[in-house]
Protein backbone atom coordinates (compact mmCIF):
# COMPACT_ATOMS: atom_id res chain seq x y z
CA UNK A 1 0.00 0.00 0.00
CA UNK A 2 1.45 3.34 -0.99
CA UNK A 3 1.81 6.23 1.43
CA UNK A 4 -0.79 8.35 -0.35
CA UNK A 5 -3.42 5.59 0.02
CA UNK A 6 -2.42 5.27 3.69
CA UNK A 7 -2.93 9.03 4.05
CA UNK A 8 -6.39 8.84 2.51
CA UNK A 9 -7.42 5.91 4.73
CA UNK A 10 -5.95 7.28 7.96
CA UNK A 11 -7.35 10.75 7.25
CA UNK A 12 -10.80 9.24 6.67
CA UNK A 13 -10.64 7.22 9.90
CA UNK A 14 -9.55 10.33 11.82
CA UNK A 15 -12.34 12.36 10.24
CA UNK A 16 -14.95 9.81 11.31
CA UNK A 17 -13.40 9.76 14.79
CA UNK A 18 -13.47 13.57 15.03
CA UNK A 19 -17.11 13.73 13.93
CA UNK A 20 -18.00 11.06 16.49
CA UNK A 21 -16.07 12.92 19.17
CA UNK A 22 -17.85 16.19 18.38
CA UNK A 23 -21.26 14.50 18.46
CA UNK A 24 -20.40 12.84 21.77
CA UNK A 25 -19.29 16.18 23.22
CA UNK A 26 -22.74 17.63 22.52
CA UNK A 27 -24.05 15.35 25.28
CA UNK A 28 -21.77 16.80 27.95
CA UNK A 29 -23.92 18.82 30.29
CA UNK A 30 -22.97 22.32 31.30
CA UNK A 31 -22.44 22.60 35.06
CA UNK A 32 -21.80 26.32 35.40
CA UNK A 33 -23.90 28.93 33.58
CA UNK A 34 -20.81 31.03 32.82
CA UNK A 35 -17.27 30.54 31.60
CA UNK A 36 -15.81 27.60 29.73
CA UNK A 37 -17.86 24.42 30.04
CA UNK A 38 -16.59 20.87 30.14
CA UNK A 39 -17.72 20.41 26.53
CA UNK A 40 -15.53 23.22 25.19
CA UNK A 41 -12.21 21.37 25.00
CA UNK A 42 -13.57 18.15 23.46
CA UNK A 43 -15.27 20.27 20.80
CA UNK A 44 -12.08 22.20 20.09
CA UNK A 45 -10.04 19.00 19.86
CA UNK A 46 -12.66 17.41 17.58
CA UNK A 47 -12.69 20.42 15.26
CA UNK A 48 -8.88 20.57 15.22
CA UNK A 49 -8.73 16.84 14.46
CA UNK A 50 -11.29 17.28 11.65
CA UNK A 51 -9.23 20.05 10.04
CA UNK A 52 -6.04 17.96 10.28
CA UNK A 53 -7.91 14.95 8.85
CA UNK A 54 -9.16 16.93 5.88
CA UNK A 55 -5.64 18.19 5.21
CA UNK A 56 -4.26 14.63 5.37
CA UNK A 57 -6.95 13.40 2.96
CA UNK A 58 -6.29 16.30 0.57
CA UNK A 59 -2.56 15.61 0.61
CA UNK A 60 -3.15 11.92 -0.08
CA UNK A 61 -5.53 12.64 -2.95
CA UNK A 62 -3.12 15.15 -4.47
CA UNK A 63 -0.23 12.67 -4.25
CA UNK A 64 -2.39 9.89 -5.67
CA UNK A 65 -3.35 12.02 -8.67
CA UNK A 66 0.31 12.84 -9.34
CA UNK A 67 1.42 9.19 -9.26
CA UNK A 68 -1.67 7.59 -10.91
CA UNK A 69 0.03 4.19 -11.01
CA UNK A 70 -0.36 3.36 -7.35
CA UNK A 71 -2.35 0.21 -6.56
CA UNK A 72 -4.03 -0.42 -3.23
CA UNK A 73 -2.74 -3.67 -1.75
CA UNK A 74 -4.87 -5.48 0.81
CA UNK A 75 -1.97 -7.76 1.68
CA UNK A 76 -0.23 -5.14 3.79
CA UNK A 77 -1.28 -6.65 7.14
CA UNK A 78 1.16 -4.65 9.25
CA UNK A 79 -0.62 -1.35 8.59
CA UNK A 80 -4.00 -2.95 9.21
CA UNK A 81 -2.74 -4.35 12.49
CA UNK A 82 -1.52 -0.94 13.64
CA UNK A 83 -4.85 0.67 12.72
CA UNK A 84 -6.80 -2.09 14.48
CA UNK A 85 -4.58 -1.87 17.57
CA UNK A 86 -5.04 1.91 17.66
CA UNK A 87 -8.82 1.61 17.41
CA UNK A 88 -8.85 -1.01 20.18
CA UNK A 89 -6.68 1.20 22.38
CA UNK A 90 -9.01 4.15 21.79
CA UNK A 91 -11.92 1.93 22.81
CA UNK A 92 -10.01 0.87 25.93
CA UNK A 93 -9.38 4.54 26.75
CA UNK A 94 -13.00 5.57 26.37
CA UNK A 95 -14.48 2.63 28.30
CA UNK A 96 -11.95 2.54 31.16
CA UNK A 97 -11.79 6.28 31.81
CA UNK A 98 -14.53 6.28 34.46
CA UNK A 99 -13.24 3.18 36.26
CA UNK A 100 -9.47 3.80 36.21
CA UNK A 101 -9.55 7.60 36.18
CA UNK A 102 -7.98 10.13 33.87
CA UNK A 103 -4.35 9.94 34.98
CA UNK A 104 -4.00 6.14 35.06
CA UNK A 105 -6.02 5.57 31.86
CA UNK A 106 -4.07 8.23 29.97
CA UNK A 107 -0.76 6.81 31.19
CA UNK A 108 -1.63 3.24 30.18
CA UNK A 109 -3.04 4.39 26.84
CA UNK A 110 0.06 6.41 25.99
CA UNK A 111 2.46 3.60 26.92
CA UNK A 112 0.55 1.09 24.81
CA UNK A 113 -0.01 3.47 21.88
CA UNK A 114 3.65 4.44 21.73
CA UNK A 115 4.48 0.74 21.90
CA UNK A 116 2.24 0.09 18.90
CA UNK A 117 3.56 3.00 16.83
CA UNK A 118 7.28 2.90 17.66
CA UNK A 119 9.54 0.55 15.69
CA UNK A 120 10.60 -2.42 17.88
CA UNK A 121 14.29 -1.48 17.83
CA UNK A 122 13.60 2.08 18.93
CA UNK A 123 11.36 1.30 21.93
CA UNK A 124 12.92 2.44 25.16
CA UNK A 125 10.30 1.57 27.77
CA UNK A 126 11.86 3.76 30.45
CA UNK A 127 11.63 6.83 28.23
CA UNK A 128 8.13 5.83 27.12
CA UNK A 129 7.00 5.51 30.76
CA UNK A 130 8.53 8.87 31.70
CA UNK A 131 6.97 10.66 28.72
CA UNK A 132 3.59 9.04 29.40
CA UNK A 133 3.70 10.01 33.08
CA UNK A 134 4.70 13.60 32.34
CA UNK A 135 2.00 14.02 29.68
CA UNK A 136 -0.69 12.39 31.86
CA UNK A 137 0.13 14.44 34.93
CA UNK A 138 0.65 17.62 32.91
CA UNK A 139 -2.71 17.23 31.18
CA UNK A 140 -4.40 16.51 34.52
CA UNK A 141 -2.81 19.55 36.13
CA UNK A 142 -3.76 21.75 33.18
CA UNK A 143 -7.36 20.65 32.97
CA UNK A 144 -8.06 20.35 36.69
CA UNK A 145 -6.04 23.17 38.23
CA UNK A 146 -5.80 25.74 35.44
CA UNK A 147 -9.15 25.27 33.68
CA UNK A 148 -11.04 23.94 36.74
CA UNK A 149 -12.55 21.02 34.82
CA UNK A 150 -13.69 17.93 36.67
CA UNK A 151 -11.93 14.79 35.42
CA UNK A 152 -12.72 11.18 36.31
CA UNK A 153 -10.71 10.06 39.34
CA UNK A 154 -11.41 6.37 39.03
CA UNK A 155 -12.08 3.74 41.67
CA UNK A 156 -9.87 5.40 44.31
CA UNK A 157 -11.64 8.64 43.83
Amino acid sequence: MSSNVKDIISGSVLLVLSISMYIASLGIRKILPFGVSSAFFPKVVALFLAVISILIIAQGVRSYRQEKGTIFKLSDKKVGGVVLATLLLLGFYVFSLEFLGFVLTTFVYLVLQIGVLAPPRQRNWTVVAIISAVVSLGAYYSFYHLFHLILPTGFWG
